[in-house]
């Protein structure tokens, strides 16, 4: 979708870069980009995914929110370009951007023209309560050399929608478990 502005885009409810249900690229010929709402980005494949695309003016993220949703599972590292800016600026951070579950989130990265998200796997988030024996499990997890089987549990654990999912899980495969 294309959106010609004279002075600006100001998003003070939500945006749907594609339309409410499919992914797709918001086009803001002139004119910056604020407001006070929420940018909604779908996931929907490597390939296809909402974006915001400003082809002269600034993106002013401080207000704004970013809600993430997605209809499949990327690879940990795989990284989105979701605001591009080719002849103006970022300014930001987001006021915020929701969690996917208390383990995946999608980190922001920042730079001088465009926002890229990359989607992490974050096995020790304060926010998930864990015990000592949790917390080396997640630690173990982290720090292991990459491989299929590891790719499997930690997609397995990413996936878990609540703190205590992951903790159960834990437990599971905690060395105490075994003994």
């Amino acid at each position: 979708r294309a959106y010609t502005t004279g002075g600006g885009f100001a998003v003070n409810g939500t945006l749907y870069p594609g339309s409410p249900t499919t992914a797709g690229t918001a086009t803001i010929t002139t004119g910056n980009l604020t407001g006070t709402g929420t940018i909604a980005v779908r996931l929907q494949s490597a390939t296809v995914y909402d974006s915001v695309s400003l082809t002269a003016g600034n993106a002013t993220l401080s207000t704004l929110n970013l809600s993430i949703t997605t209809s499949y599972t990327p690879i940990f590292g795989q990284q989105f370009t979701i605001i591009n800016t080719p002849a103006g600026g970022v300014t930001g951070p987001f006021a915020s951007v929701t969690s996917v579950t208390p383990t995946v989130s999608y980190v922001p990265t920042y730079n001088a023209q465009s926002v890229v998200l990359t989607y992490t796997l974050n096995l020790t988030s304060p926010t998930l309560g864990l015990s000592p024996a949790q917390l080396g499990v997640g630690q173990s997890l982290s720090s292991s050399t990459p491989s299929d089987d590891l790719t499997v549990v930690n997609t397995a654990i990413g996936n878990l929608a609540t703190a205590d999912g992951v903790r159960a899980a834990f437990d599971e495969i905690s060395p105490a478990k075994l003994e």
